[in-house]
């Protein structure tokens, strides 16, 4: 059994145990708040993307990242590896399109989306350079990724890793290298996506970084009420952000935009405000211009183009806001960081 088909069954388990994410179960959890915060980081992107239409791959938590976008842009289609959740979804009213498909072999046409979205999916893929030429290939301006990455350890990665182990036990997924589902964890490399960029010709990647904290433990915690849980959420962060910033510790999570056509000026300059570096391809003199090629040079970030982005380093991170007096409580999946 290879792990597509063991994501598929995993997926039908959860629909049959109407296993709920909690962005549907518990809004108001540190959990949720752990998936919106890297959502979140998209907010430069999609201030710019009225009108558009997404895609989201490996969406097999009932729909929710395209639930998310729903409220940002004009249309969305949730795909998985299997339509059992997304179905369920669908009834509910979280989901508007769904399809089950493979991302190795996508049923849809050329440029049949404006952006497709991957959140903490491309890492579980076997072969995860075709899921990235199918995803650019159905897309018109463009791929975003939401990945941990791998950017290096530091001096620090032996502490992170144990870490890991200590509160999420069981081998901390087998030594950070597979997940229970069945993948290995696939990291992105920041570097080699700029490399297939560069030679499919298209032009920009913008990047920006984050550290998250997660533990089951913890995550049914409310969001906005001082607790155990929110402290040591909140610590995990700041522990890991205060690392990197020594550079005793690389970052753990990525967000990268794959630009098929160069951002508009207003765009790139509201990714810039948003912590994102915005890298100017290497040009190939042998080759035309991709289509939609038109920024000028002057939009470029100023040091030498190149194909290899420099080492990760954290942008700002945001933390819960410290809230006001304590209230009443209101009211889990892992992602690697």
């Amino acid at each position: 059994m290879d792990s597509y088909a063991r994501h598929r069954l995993d997926e039908e388990a959860q629909a049959e145990s109407q296993s709920l994410p909690t962005r549907f179960s518990a809004p108001e959890s540190i959990d949720n708040w752990h998936h919106e915060r890297m959502l979140g980081a998209l907010a430069p992107l999609l201030a710019h993307s009225g009108g558009t239409r997404w895609m989201t791959v490996g969406d097999g938590r009932f729909g929710s990242d395209a639930n998310f976008l729903m409220r940002h842009v004009a249309a969305v289609t949730a795909t998985s590896i299997s339509d059992s959740t997304l179905a369920f979804a669908k009834d509910k009213g979280w989901v508007t399109d769904y399809s089950a498909e493979n991302i190795e072999a996508l049923s849809f046409g050329d440029g049949s989306f404006d952006w497709v979205l991957c959140k903490e999916s491309y890492h579980h893929l076997p072969r995860p350079a075709i899921g990235f030429y199918e995803m650019l290939r159905v897309a018109r301006l463009g791929v975003a990724l939401i990945e941990p990455i791998d950017a290096g350890g530091g001096l620090f990665h032996p502490v992170k890793a144990w870490a890991k182990k200590a509160i999420r036990g069981e081998g901390a997924y087998a030594d950070d290298q597979f997940e229970p589902v069945g993948n290995f964890i696939f990291r992105v490399s920041i570097g080699e996506i700029a490399k297939m960029m560069t030679a499919l010709n298209y032009r920009t990647v913008a990047w920006r970084t984050m550290n998250t904290f997660w533990s089951e433990r913890l995550a049914a915690a409310p969001k906005d009420k001082p607790s155990l849980a929110w402290y040591a959420t909140r610590a995990g962060i700041l522990a890991q952000d205060a690392a990197c910033g020594l550079r005793l510790l690389a970052p753990g999570l990525g967000i990268v935009l794959c630009f098929k056509q160069d951002p508009a000026p207003e765009l790139a300059a509201a990714l810039r405000a948003g912590g994102f570096r915005v890298e100017t391809l290497p040009r190939n003199p042998y080759l035309p211009a991709a289509p939609g090629e038109a920024a000028p040079a002057a939009e470029a970030d100023p040091q030498p183009a190149t194909a290899q982005p420099a080492q990760p380093q954290p942008a700002e991170t945001q933390t819960p806001a410290q809230p006001a007096e304590p209230q009443p409580a209101k009211a889990p999946q892992p992602a690697e960081a």
